[in-house]
């Protein structure tokens, strides 16, 4: 296979990439600016709400931080200690995101149940919104730690399903496995296994048993050929590895077969 879109990864990209950084630099900029304002007027008007508000600005700064260093983390080239390169430095900045919700949550959420029990008047001068109602300001933030405990779901969930390394979502592997079959070459598929390396690079592998002829007469890069269309086009996998194996090979394998 050869190498793909060299000249516009040499120019385009990196444009586009210091573009986006510089982008989220400003953006990281403004919102440590407005967290470390809203945290001191928090304090001044005693208010749990605006608290809560900062902790999520502040895994929103966490987020974009994570960002711009999974941007420069992920263009590193491969090397041979990392032969996908470093790619899925997005998925543990996700991650990570979402387990700082978790911890902010659980923090706020505690101290909001301790106001309704036991109400600490707000400053209402400061915070108009709740305007001196003691128990608002504490109601206010468990709306927020639900909101924040959304958020954390729709990060955590999918970035634990890549980092254990589960089946794309979008992915049959018995409909993938029948996609294989239609060729007459083909008689059996085992060792069928599809993974995501980060958010848009699924990865998929099988050992493919083809007849004895097709691997006597050439045929084989023509099959192979066929098959990695078929993956390509009914199922968005641009990157497979098939081997494909005389029948009678699976006898002398290691190992379960899926």
């Amino acid at each position: 296979m050869g190498e793909q879109g060299g000249g516009v990864a040499g120019t385009d990209g990196p444009a586009s990439g210091d573009t986006d950084s510089r982008l989220l630099g400003i953006a990281l900029g403004l919102l440590v600016a407005f967290m470390v304002f809203e945290v001191a007027a928090a304090v001044v008007a005693n208010s749990l709400a605006l608290l809560a508000d900062a902790g999520h600005m502040l895994v929103d700064v966490g987020a974009i931080a994570g960002s711009l260093i999974a941007i420069r983390l992920a263009a590193r080239p491969e090397t041979g200690a990392h032969t996908y390169g470093l790619k899925r430095a997005e998925i543990l900045a996700a991650a990570g995101n979402g387990l700082a919700l978790l911890v902010v949550a659980a923090v706020v959420g505690f101290e909001a149940v301790v106001r309704l029990v036991h109400p600490v008047a707000v400053r209402g001068g400061v915070l108009i919104v709740v305007s001196g109602f003691d128990r608002a300001d504490a109601v206010a933030s468990l709306l927020v730690v639900a909101l924040m405990l959304k958020a954390s779901v729709q990060l955590l969930r999918p970035a634990l399903r890549i980092l254990l390394e589960s089946t794309p979502e979008d992915i049959d592997l018995e409909e993938v496995r029948r996609h294989l079959l239609e060729l007459p070459e083909v008689q059996s598929v085992h060792d069928l296994h599809a993974w995501t390396l980060t958010s848009s690079l699924p990865i998929l592998t099988a050992h493919i048993v083809v007849t004895d002829d097709c691997l006597n007469t050439g045929e084989a890069g023509r099959v192979l050929d066929h098959l990695q269309d078929c993956l390509s086009g009914h199922f968005d996998v641009a990157h497979s590895t098939l081997q494909f194996e005389a029948s009678g090979h699976i006898e002398h394998e290691l190992g379960g077969h899926a």
